[in-house]
């Protein structure tokens, strides 16, 4: 028997010799040492590697993400995902030389850290978009229902995004004046 970890980092047993299933789990990364000749070929900008550290590492980031997530969401998984990928490969993989084999760690491991991170990022922000959202509503004096409130809430912090070409082009093109499309008393 040869005891390994799943992606979620508990011990499972297998028999020596049974051949690991292909579909969502990690590869056997249990080498530091493999793990960071291919951190280091990233780091040299090998493309070669990075699609083999996202074929390698995407299945058990997502499985990470779904298991801290606790609800069934694809698109929000998704899209943390694609927050750590490009933490990692922000500034030629910057984040990538802060793995550091020598301490035991695999590189999963170091992933999931980064996925943590921007998860937690993701939520105090969402957080903070919600009460700046309540906030505003309650300043305005106005009664939204809950889908007007929203999508006036959403549009208006989007608007603030834009340059002023940007936001000249919305209101020349994208916007409905006040009035205009109502029907007359």
């Amino acid at each position: 028997m040869s005891v390994t970890r799943d992606m979620a980092g508990n011990c499972k047993t297998r028999p020596k010799g049974k051949q690991r299933k292909t579909t969502g789990e990690p590869p056997d990364t249990s080498d530091p040492r493999s793990d960071h000749e291919l951190v280091q070929r990233c780091i040299s900008g090998e493309v070669a590697a990075w699609e083999q550290l996202y074929r390698q590492y995407q299945p058990p980031l997502l499985s990470y993400i779904h298991s801290v997530l606790k609800r069934n969401d694809p698109d929000l998984a998704d899209e943390l995902a694609a927050r750590v990928w490009y933490a990692l490969v922000d500034h030629d993989g910057e984040l990538l030389t802060r793995y550091d084999p020598q301490r035991g760690t695999r590189l999963i491991t170091f992933i999931r850290a980064i996925a943590k991170d921007r998860i937690c990022r993701y939520f105090r922000s969402e957080k903070r978009r919600r009460t700046r959202e309540t906030l505003a509503l309650a300043q305005s004096g106005r009664e939204y229902t809950s889908p007007e409130m929203y999508a006036d809430a959403a549009l208006s912090e989007f608007l603030e995004t834009l340059t002023p070409r940007e936001r000249e082009y919305a209101d020349e093109y994208l916007l409905v004046p006040a009035g205009v499309g109502e029907i007359p008393p």
